[in-house]
């Protein structure tokens, strides 16, 4: 449509809109993308809190276990807070709370040739000598590679909201 792009003052983005919406598009217009997260430095004897609003002056209307994955952030994150969706309520929790899953350029694998009542340990750094982290369970299949972040044998991940490095040996797809 010729004369309906944008302009200064937004007068031709709102004819451009209008247009759209028109067509069936405003889903697509107004509504971004829900991203997926993880709940992150959360005690494992405590939930995080979904608010009402933004802000921890807002009543509570849920909460999240601390090993939740696959929070979906559904609006973009003002100030410190993020618009979320779990299980089939929203709310707003505090930023510091929640790590989204991966990158766009992270592959996924999950643990392998580990024990069921053993686990993998993550580490500080590319090999035995540095300390252990966290311990990935040994039926995870959420491990995210780093791309391009390799030492000898040695892979740069990050799982649930933590970074740190493991044996390619024990990760496949």
């Amino acid at each position: 449509m010729p004369g309906t792009g944008f302009r200064h003052g937004g007068v031709r983005f709102f004819r451009w809109l209008a247009a759209l919406a028109a067509g069936g598009l405003t889903a697509l217009v107004l509504t971004p993308s829900a991203k997926a997260a993880c709940v992150v430095n959360v005690p494992s004897w405590d939930v995080l809190n979904m608010r009402a609003g933004p802000g921890v002056r807002h009543r509570i209307v849920g909460a999240i276990p601390p090993d939740a994955c696959g929070v979906r952030i559904t609006w973009p994150c003002r100030g410190r807070w993020c618009k979320v969706r779990w299980r089939g309520r929203e709310g707003f929790v505090h930023m510091r709370y929640i790590s989204e899953e991966a990158d766009a350029d992270d592959d996924t694998a999950c643990v392998v040739r580990v024990a069921p009542w053993d686990g993998l340990n993550m580490r500080a750094g590319p090999g035995v000598s540095y300390p252990v982290v966290a311990i990935i369970p040994p039926d995870a299949c959420d491990v995210r590679i780093r791309p391009f972040r390799a030492v000898g044998n040695w892979w740069r991940v990050r799982w649930r909201g933590m970074t740190g490095w493991v044996n390619r040996r024990y990760l496949g797809w």
